[in-house]
Parts: structure tokens; sequence; C-alpha cells
């Protein structure tokens, strides 16, 4: 076999040093439900491989009036066109009639109005669901069918149980228009909305059924319509260090400054509404012992927090112009790369050990 030269085996060296693979990190919240989806899913009744993991989600305990109690998994995410929940309820017998429940607080005033939307999945004959579109009529003070009062049914939805015949676990999902054309009966939402909705499973049972309401009866957890997550690469020495902004403002003019050991980028949103970020950031990258955040030069507080690849920092604020958000680490990727460092210290090495071995030759 020929030797390598001096120059194949430098290059070598490099090219193995030059290709490293950074995972990208993300977070979920349990008290406000907000996810991009990134995957649509098939509303079957069944939650496939992958489908629902880029969902928001909480796990939670159903107790019902009788304190019957079922372990629970709430999914949610939307895209620009649709919101989307999935719910996973463990060891229940199947009932026909039994099915979850989304009643809506669409202006997020923390009351029921005339016009909230209402949502239900019934596990139906046969298990394979049955979806309805409602919506709270205050005059009577109950619960009607769109399709009843002139409107339309918008949603879709499906439902699944594993064991038909005994005790199994229920899946149901649903998709319902963020804006349909029924504005009567039906929500209107847009990106970076919050409404209030309250989730039930009811449980049939001999005699009518059984309700277990999440978070609470007539309480309401949030969703918030999310908008795309963005993604910027931060370039240095060649290398993209891809960093991750989910939020509901619109992000532009992202800018890396490696001398200054920060990242920086411009937040816009409808004046007097809520904005968020939660920012990815390759450790590789930059890091925060701590982190400094600053919104228009003004010091802001953040929530940080990571995992062994990924700083996360996440912030709040009130849109009221176009904001330059400012995030100041405590160590920055150098210079000269450690990756390329070691290729040069051993480049180094074995050049002066030739030369020194010509230099010791006998003439």
């Amino acid at each position: 076999m020929k030797r390598k030269t001096l120059c194949e085996s430098i290059f070598l060296i490099l090219l193995s040093a030059s290709f490293v693979f950074v995972p990208i990190g993300r977070t979920d919240t349990s008290d406000v439900l907000s996810a991009w989806a990134f995957k649509v899913p098939t509303i079957d009744g069944v939650i496939g491989s992958g489908e629902w993991d880029d969902a928001a989600k909480v796990t939670v305990t159903l107790v019902s009036q009788s304190s019957e109690s079922h372990s629970a998994t709430i999914y949610e995410k939307n895209d620009a066109l649709y919101m989307y929940f999935a719910v996973k309820v463990l060891g229940d017998d199947f009932n026909a009639q039994d099915g979850v429940f989304f009643y809506f607080d669409n202006d997020h005033d923390g009351g029921r109005e005339q016009g909230d939307d209402w949502l239900y999945v019934l596990a139906w004959t046969g298990g394979l669901g049955h979806a309805e579109d409602g919506y709270y009529n205050a005059s009577v003070s109950t619960l009607r069918s769109d399709e009843g009062d002139g409107g339309t049914n918008d949603i879709v939805g499906a439902a699944s149980h594993t064991n038909i015949s005994g005790i199994g676990d229920y899946t149901f999902e649903l998709g319902h228009p963020l804006d349909s054309a029924d504005d009567e009966h039906d929500f209107s939402l847009k990106l970076g909305d919050t409404a209030g909705f309250e989730m039930e499973f009811d449980d049939r049972v001999p005699g009518g059924s059984q309700s277990s309401p999440w978070p609470g009866f007539g309480q309401f957890a949030d969703v918030r319509v999310a908008r795309a997550e963005f993604r910027f690469n931060a370039v240095w020495d060649s290398f993209n260090y891809p960093v991750f902004i989910s939020s509901d403002s619109t992000v532009a003019n992202f800018v890396f400054n490696q001398s200054l050991m920060q990242t920086s980028f411009e937040v816009s949103g409808e004046i007097g509404t809520e904005g968020y970020c939660n920012v990815t950031i390759p450790k590789t990258l930059l890091k925060g012992e701590p982190w400094t955040v600053k919104i228009n030069g003004v010091d802001w507080n953040f929530t940080p927090s990571g995992n062994a690849t990924h700083s996360f920092v996440y912030f709040t604020y009130t849109h009221a112009s176009t904001f330059q958000v400012v995030i100041r680490g405590t160590w920055v990727i150098p210079e000269f790369p450690s990756t390329i460092i070691l290729p040069i210290f051993i480049i180094t090495t074995l050049v002066a050990t030739i030369m020194m071995k010509k230099a010791r030759k006998p003439k």
C-alpha cells in the first residue's frame, strides 16, 4: 500500500474534524398550550408514530363526580388554518356515548358568552367517532348545535378504543378552522391570539354520565395560536450554527456578533398585544453563565433553561413598537474553534518531528 503524503494526511485530519452534528432542542409548557404544527395530523383517532411529537401537551389526572380517575394526555397544535387537539384517556371501558368536550372562552375574558365555541367527539358505534360543532346560547344558558341554528358543522373528528369489549384506552382527535365562515357560532382566531378552554371527558355510566374536567368545572386553561418557529443561522468560520426562535411575534434581522458574545434580532406585532420568545441557542456557539437579556437597551426579565446541547431563553413583553432584543452570553466560540485547534496542533507537531528527523540525518 502506498504511503500517504504529508498533504494527504493533513487533508484527512481537517476533513474529519470539520463535521459536527448539532441536535435541536425544544420545550413545552403545561399552563399555556401553544405549538406550531410542522406535521399536519391525520384525524383518524390514532396517534401515529411522530404525528403529535411537535404538539404542546399536558398529562393530567381526570377525576369525576364519583371520584373515578383516569390518566389523560391532552395534545394541541395549530397551523395557519386549523387548530388540532388530541386526547388520550387511559383505562376505561368502552361506551359509544363516551367522549371529550371542549368549551371555549373565545375572547379570553374568563367567562362564557353568547357564541363561544363548543366542540366534541364521541366514541360512537364501533368506536369510529362522531364529531359535532356547537356554541353557547346565552339567551337560554345552554349549548346548541351550529347546524341546528342555521350554522355549519366545521369540525373534523375521530375516535378509537383499544378494547371495545373491555377495559382499554381511548384516543380522540379533532381539527377546527381558526377562522371559519360561520362567524355567528365559531371562534375567529389569528396567529398570536389567545383563547381559554376547558376539556371534559364524559364517561357514560348506568343512569347517566360522569364528567371529568380539566383544569376544573368552569375553569379555563389557555391555548395560544402559535406562529411558525423561526430558524436563523449564526455563521462563524464558514459553519452554520442554527438558532431557533419560537414566537408569536414577527422576528427579523437576526445577527450573531462573536466579538460581543451576543445574538440580536427584532420583534414586532400588533400594538397592545402580548408577545413571547423562546430562543434555542447551541452551546457550541454561545453560553450564558449567566445570560443577559436587553430589550431596547433595558435589562429584561427572562427564564433560562437548557439541556446537554442547547440553552433556552424565554421572555415575554407587550408589543408597542419594533423592539431590538439582545441576548448576551459569557462564553463564545473562539476565533479558532476547538475542532480546528487540535488538528493544527497535530499538524504542527508532525511537521516539527519530520524536520527534526531530517536535521539529524548524517551527511
